[in-house]
């Protein structure tokens, strides 16, 4: 039997011989069938087929887990039931990467295909610590199991902190969060720039695979391009989110007219001030008109800067900021002024009355402003 020739043509009279005949071949084989089962019509057999095989892992060594990246494609776009994952066997490993890997990658899936958690409603929890690890870990995964829509900004803020096992156990929580582009905005920086080296044996990757297609849509293509390109084992994800229509932002422009101008930016930017990929995208357009501020903005929504980058950016802010806050510049409070993504979020100001037009703080333009404004969101001001 020619399995690729029966694989090719995607005939439900074949499947069951198709599936029979899967494992008959080598494990670098073995992942380009799944990949291959993974681009056929959905049917329930070929994702029963993937839930036991998650549920089996054959899998002992970590160069392996490319075959499990693209047995989770099957599993997802063939809709396993999310209760595969309740019952999954021991690993036998030598190590407890392999294991981890599957228990993360099998939650999140199973997340997935669940039903999504209702949002809940009421001020945001505590701020989260700002160490160490383990402390910032329980409160993060307290605040996300919580589900209050108040506190995502501060989740998704420290998405990225700390060692790949804690982000990968975050990313499995957003997973089955109720569906938010701002989610897919923050798994978008993750990709742009990793907090590790792309490998499939990271769980990191294909959680983001599934975090994209739990939250994204056709506006977070190139992400997704540039994960699949990273990771060929992923090339399954754009199938997942190719039929995806891209989000309406309520006054939002057309993206083949986009923003073209600072204040356009600024606009858009405020539509939606918690998405770090629009900030990324201003970032680029400032610096591109040799503006410093875009150099700035772009180390500040960095993370794991080396020190020479991290004095870069405090000779930026002493060099220009005067220049950034020139309207809260004369009542400032010495050394109370904080940015944060780019962004003021805070200022100690010693006296201050909003005038009837205010020079916006990160702008040449002026605009009408109320309270002490900044580029994307309202700053934490204090009058002293």
């Amino acid at each position: 039997m020619d399995w690729n020739a029966l694989a090719a043509s995607k005939d439900p009279a074949n499947l069951k011989a198709v599936l029979a005949a899967l494992e008959e071949t080598s494990v670098p084989k073995l992942e380009a069938r799944l990949l291959v089962l993974a681009t056929w019509p959905k049917h329930h057999a070929i994702a029963e087929a993937a839930a036991a095989w998650f549920q089996r892992f054959p899998i002992r060594f970590r160069e392996q887990l490319g075959t499990g990246c693209a047995a989770l494609g099957a599993l997802v776009l063939h809709g396993a039931p999310a209760s595969f994952a309740d019952s999954l066997k021991k690993v036998n490993a030598p190590n407890d990467l392999v294991p981890k890997w599957r228990d993360l990658v099998a939650r999140g899936a199973a997340r997935l295909l669940g039903p999504r958690k209702p949002l809940t409603k009421g001020a945001r929890g505590s701020a989260l610590p700002a160490g160490p690890r383990a402390a910032l870990q329980t409160a993060w995964l307290e605040r996300v199991d919580a589900g209050r829509e108040a506190d995502l900004p501060d989740l998704l803020s420290r998405l990225g902190e700390g060692p790949a096992t804690d982000i990968a156990e975050r990313l499995v929580r957003l997973i089955s969060f109720p569906r938010t582009p701002a989610i897919a905005d923050a798994a978008t920086t993750l990709i742009e720039r990793p907090p590790v080296r792309f490998d499939p044996a990271t769980a990191i990757f294909p959680l983001l695979a599934l975090a994209l297609i739990a939250h994204g849509d056709s506006s977070h293509r190139k992400a997704t391009q540039q994960l699949c390109a990273a990771i060929p084992s992923l090339a399954w994800l754009e199938l997942a989110v190719s039929n995806e229509k891209p989000r309406a932002t309520a006054g939002a422009k057309p993206k083949s007219s986009g923003p073209k101008s600072e204040a356009d930016f600024l606009t858009w930017l405020g539509e939606a001030p918690h998405e770090l990929s629009r900030r990324h995208t201003f970032a680029d357009w400032l610096q591109e008109q040799g503006n410093p501020r875009g150099e700035f903005m772009a180390l500040q929504l960095s993370s794991n800067l080396e020190p020479k980058a991290r004095k870069r950016m405090a000779t930026l802010q002493k060099k220009h900021e005067r220049d950034w806050l020139r309207a809260f510049w004369k009542s400032k409070r010495n050394g109370s002024i904080r940015f944060q993504g780019g962004v003021l979020t805070g200022i100690d100001l010693v006296h201050w009355a909003p005038p009837e037009t205010l020079r916006h703080p990160m702008s040449r333009n002026s605009r009408r402003s109320s309270g002490c404004g900044s580029m994307v969101e309202t700053p934490k001001c204090s009058v002293r």
